[in-house]
């Protein structure tokens, strides 16, 4: 189990996860590592498995399917429904020969860190989304208390303030163009 540190955005996210949805570690870990198989980020795979942590069965499936998009017709055909489409897998991952290792060590980690940040936004606007519709109108100030409250103290209001605040007006930006 990755120690939880506040300032290690994996661990900020899984307890998130875990406090909100009150699921296992295992679960929330599995889940928030799918969400960043599903958008490109295999990074976050790859600690957990250098940590020793071995992700569950669906965790497990889904990577297996983006290595081999091919498998996800089989895998449809033996579970008799058609659970994995195009839709699910957005893209196969191609291992490259491209860099050292001394040379992929030496990368900056901006992309790193900004994919998992548009994660954990997302993830605080949904929270706070479903405080609102499960508490009625009036109670976004309660809402944005109660999700700053979920991240112990590493988010104030103000910080959950401004992250929903882009995102909303990211969502509706991309539901005016699309």
């Amino acid at each position: 189990m990755i120690d939880y540190q506040p300032d290690n955005p994996l661990a900020f996210m899984i307890r998130f996860k875990m406090d909100q949805k009150n699921i296992p570690y295992e679960i929330a870990r599995d889940l928030l590592l799918i969400e960043c198989l599903e958008k490109g980020e295999v990074w976050p795979f790859g600690e957990f498995l250098v940590m020793g942590e071995t992700p569950g069965k669906e965790a497990l499936q889904y990577l297996g399917l983006l290595l081999d998009p091919g498998s996800a017709l089989s895998f449809n055909e033996m579970a008799g429904e058609e659970r994995f489409t195009a839709e699910i897998l957005p893209f196969e991952l191609k291992p490259t020969k491209s860099a050292t290792l001394e040379e992929r060590i030496k990368q900056p980690r901006g992309k790193r860190e900004s994919a998992i940040l548009d994660i954990r936004d997302e993830m605080i606007a949904l929270a706070v989304d479903q405080y609102q519709e499960e508490n009625g109108r009036g109670t976004y100030a309660a809402a944005l208390s109660w999700v700053a409250s979920l991240t112990d103290g590493t988010l104030s209001e103000a910080t959950v303030k401004a992250v929903y605040d882009k995102w909303r007006k990211k969502q509706v930006s991309q539901n005016n163009n699309g």
